[in-house]
């Protein structure tokens, strides 16, 4: 086998080079890029020698050889290629990077130069206490602790969006991102509360996890409900957490306040009653939603 088993071919080069070749010439063309590349380089300028490579008689490649000669250079008595020799000087460079590596063995360089620091100094100098590698290489033990502690880190926070982990802090001490997002607009209680619910929630319907983001949107939805409801962001998740909802909005405060059947939460019913009550539970929510407009 070759000690180059493959030969890079740039594919649109080669067809915009051989455009006014006919498939005959390009089959004979590739034959001597490949023989060429396996003998190393070069192939002796003789027809005899390659009518062979192209699978010809001599008087055939005689007659097709002037159209795939002036691809070649002439070296002396040899036959060269301009990119062929490129790619093989670079093929070459990384066979020999490639070797050298391995006859290193792999080894790390701060320990290999250790080791040849070392072994210098005694040919010059008294006999010295030879350092331990493996001491070394436990010195270096706490940074890969670090790296853990911060690999460990970066999946405890991807949990917390996507589960329900409250992420370590030291000391046996915990603290729950969710419940800080909430602390942006609730009091500490009323997090409380409302975490105790959710959490109660997530437990009874697993495809329904108290993530982050839906923390964010709490704290919307309270924003939102005290706007328009004219209640505190507090009164807001105290309404909710006294129905057992999963989230909030002002339209169920609103059918709640009017005795109407709640849409989404954690209810049931869907109708809104229905008829003729249907339109007037309507038109009060729009009259309060203009007077909340006109009150700002």
């Amino acid at each position: 086998m070759s000690k180059r088993p493959f030969m890079p071919l740039y594919i649109s080069d080669f067809v915009g080079d051989t455009l006014r070749l006919n498939t005959e010439q390009i089959g004979a063309y590739m034959l001597i890029l490949m023989a060429m590349w396996n003998a190393g380089g070069s192939l002796p300028n003789d027809e005899v020698a390659l009518s062979r490579v192209v699978r010809m008689t001599p008087r055939r490649w005689r007659s097709m050889a002037p159209s795939l000669m002036s691809f070649f250079i002439l070296d002396g008595k040899e036959l060269r290629h301009k990119r062929l020799d490129k790619e093989l000087n670079r093929a070459v460079a990384v066979s020999e990077a490639r070797s050298e590596a391995g006859r290193r063995g792999g080894r790390p360089p701060q320990i290999n130069d250790l080791t040849k620091k070392v072994s210098n100094n005694a040919k010059i100098s008294a006999p010295v206490e030879q350092p331990n590698l493996l001491n070394l290489l436990d010195k270096e033990k706490p940074i890969a602790s670090s790296l853990t502690r911060t690999r460990d880190d970066a999946h405890a926070q991807r949990d917390i969006h996507n589960h329900s982990k409250p992420l370590p802090v030291g000391n046996g001490v915990k603290r729950d991102p969710r419940k800080e997002i909430l602390q942006k607009v609730l009091s500490e209680k009323q997090a409380d509360d409302v975490m105790e619910l959710r959490l109660r929630l997530e437990k009874a319907d697993k495809r329904k996890p108290f993530t982050l983001r839906v923390a964010e949107g709490l704290v919307a939805a309270y924003r939102d409900v005290a706007e328009k409801c004219n209640m505190t962001p507090d009164e807001a998740a105290d309404f909710q957490t006294a129905r057992a909802w999963q989230s909030i909005d002002a339209e169920w405060v609103l059918n709640a306040r009017h005795k109407q059947p709640v849409y989404g939460g954690n209810n049931t019913g869907h109708d809104p009653g229905g008829g003729d009550e249907f339109e007037q539970y309507a038109r009060r929510l729009r009259e309060e939603e203009r007077r909340n407009a006109s009150n700002k």
